[in-house]
C-alpha cells in the first residue's frame, strides 16, 4: 500500500521555555521569529474563531506579521 505524506499547515517545535520556537508553516521555515500566537479549542456547538499569529523580521529592521483565521461551525 503507497501512502501519500503529507505537509502539517503548522508545525511547531519548542525545545525550552526561553528557546525561539521553530515554526513551518506549509512547509516553509519561518526565521527570526518574534512573537507565536496559536488560539485554537475544540470544536463545540457555536462558531470557534480559530486563530495563529506569527511575526518575524523580514530583513533587518522590517518586522511583518501574518494571520490566519478560520470560523467554523459545528452542528
Amino acid at each position: 500500500m503507497d501512502i501519500e505524506k503529507t505537509t502539517p499547515f503548522l508545525s511547531i517545535e519548542l525545545d525550552g521555555v526561553n528557546k525561539t520556537p521553530t515554526v513551518i508553516v506549509n512547509g516553509n521555515k519561518i526565521e527570526k521569529v518574534v512573537h507565536l500566537g496559536v488560539d485554537w479549542s475544540t470544536g463545540t456547538y457555536k462558531q470557534t474563531l480559530k486563530t495563529i499569529t506569527i511575526s518575524y523580521y523580514e530583513s533587518p529592521g522590517i518586522l511583518k506579521t501574518v494571520t490566519y483565521e478560520n470560523e467554523i461551525t459545528v452542528s
